[in-house]
């Protein structure tokens, strides 16, 4: 599996917004794809990140 050399991340403090507190309050950390629109909410493992982020799938 080769994994992507670059990212560019966006750091959210869901706190901002009353919306996202409901959608993800009890799911932080979430890691989120915009471009496919697919969420990783926790609880994740480190191997469902990398996959998440390679293949947008978690093994």
């Amino acid at each position: 599996m080769q994994y992507p050399t670059r990212f560019q991340i966006e750091v959210v403090d869901i706190i901002d917004s009353e919306e996202l507190v409901e959608q993800y309050g009890t799911r932080i950390p979430v890691v989120m794809k915009d471009a496919v629109q697919q969420v990783l909410a926790w609880p994740f493992t480190y191997a469902d990140l990398l996959c998440f982020v390679d293949e947008g799938e978690m093994q």
